[in-house]
């Protein structure tokens, strides 16, 4: 296909791994989303909203916001090397993410909020080290996260409100904070375990002069928590202001 005057090498590349996501999808709906032109900045949701952002002669943000019968998301995904921000909120019957998603080295932000139906994250995530907001708002199925998160040193905003299946995050969830602030850390056992009727529950971090600070950690858990998880014993003598469900608890 010849590409138009404003089209490099470099955008054509990823317009061809949009068509090929596009037509890779056994289930049909991103054919539905995106409609057959060839030229993807045309593509346009329901809204009317743009579904593919071009900057600097490439393909920076891709939404597939509400592509609710999109049942696995194409390995073609891993050719957009210059995407930043992908959006898969409200596809509700993703179960799994594909192993390329690991191949999106500039992926800045990483949107899986209510997508109900995934109930893992796989080890690759660990491979998008420029991540710096991943979202798992109301994940109701995610019942585990890997220890790979440990590995997204770049994170400043968690968002696990809602994740009710959550019982328990991993010990790499500390080494995480630690590496990027250092002595900052989350309970992760007892504690934890404790209070995860509700959902995940039980946060303690460390603050730090040195190093960037973890911006939100939002977790899931009933108001009537709050005064329970300020109690018990305390390994820190001063930690970030957390938000919870929207409020704000004291500084500890």
């Amino acid at each position: 296909m010849s590409t138009s005057d404003d089209t490099t090498p470099s955008l054509e590349a990823d317009f061809v791994a949009l068509r090929k996501l596009r037509d890779d999808d056994a289930s049909g709906a991103l054919k539905e989303k995106f409609g057959y032109a060839e030229e993807p900045r045309e593509w346009k949701d329901g809204e009317g909203d743009k579904i593919v952002t071009v900057e600097d002669g490439r393909v920076t943000e891709l939404s597939l916001f509400w592509c609710r019968e999109l049942v696995a998301l194409p390995a073609a995904i891993g050719e957009l090397g210059a995407l930043t921000y992908l959006d898969l909120s409200d596809c509700s019957d993703i179960a799994a993410l594909p192993a390329a998603i690991g191949e999106l080295k500039a992926l800045t932000k990483l949107n899986l909020s209510n997508c109900w139906s995934l109930a893992a994250l796989p080890a690759v995530i660990g491979e998008l080290k420029a991540l710096t907001k991943l979202d798992l708002y109301n994940c109701s199925s995610l019942a585990a996260l890997p220890a790979a998160i440990g590995e997204l040193k770049a994170l400043t905003k968690l968002n696990l409100q809602r994740c009710k299946s959550l019982a328990v995050l991993p010990a790499a969830i500390g080494e995480l904070v630690t590496a990027q602030l250092f002595g900052r850390y989350l309970r992760t056992t007892r504690t934890w375990r404790r209070h995860s009727r509700s959902g995940p529950s039980s946060v303690v971090l460390k603050r730090s002069s040195a190093g960037k600070i973890l911006e939100k950690l939002r977790l899931s858990l009933r108001p009537s928590s709050h005064r329970r998880i300020l109690s018990g014993p305390r390994r820190t003598p001063a930690a970030k202001l957390l938000r919870v469900n929207g409020r704000s608890l004291m500084d500890l």
